[in-house]
């Protein structure tokens, strides 16, 4: 049986990660229509980038804006409300129009100058290759 020495400081949450963790929580959670959010991503890492899927149904890619500083992925859409019908009374009137805004932090930098932005059937696709400081390399061990 062995003895495992209790460390407080290592338990303990940096000041940064509880501030962050509290904004991802609270205010910058996106906003919800019809219990979905208006901007659902998926994020993979791999090696050496980051693949990014975003849906964005029935907009147009001029109609997406992407920026990438650092650490700080912000995607934004701008899509114009339709002409309103004269010939009648909706019924029900729920596509989208107007605009979103959504910015995630990603664990380590990327090289915005490599990104690659591919836009398919209602889903952007983004492929993020990380800096040269961020990838890992592994080292052989020569004998």
């Amino acid at each position: 049986m062995s003895l495992t020495r209790w460390q407080p400081s290592q338990e303990m949450m940096s000041l940064r990660d509880a501030v962050d963790r509290l904004f991802d929580e609270t205010f910058f959670q996106p906003l919800t229509r019809n219990g979905g959010s208006l901007l659902p991503l998926d994020v993979i890492e791999r090696d050496n980038e980051f693949i990014v899927h975003a849906s964005v149904p029935g907009f147009d890619p001029s109609q997406i804006d992407i920026s990438v500083q650092g650490d700080t992925l912000t995607i934004k859409g701008q899509m114009e409300q339709a002409q309103e019908t004269r010939e009648g009374t909706y019924y029900l009137r729920e596509r989208r129009a107007g605009s979103f805004q959504r910015t995630i932090r990603l664990p380590v930098g990327v090289n915005p100058d490599q990104a690659e932005a591919e836009y398919k059937h209602g889903v952007l696709t983004l492929h993020l290759p990380k800096t040269e400081t961020a990838v890992t390399k592994k080292i052989a061990v020569h004998s």
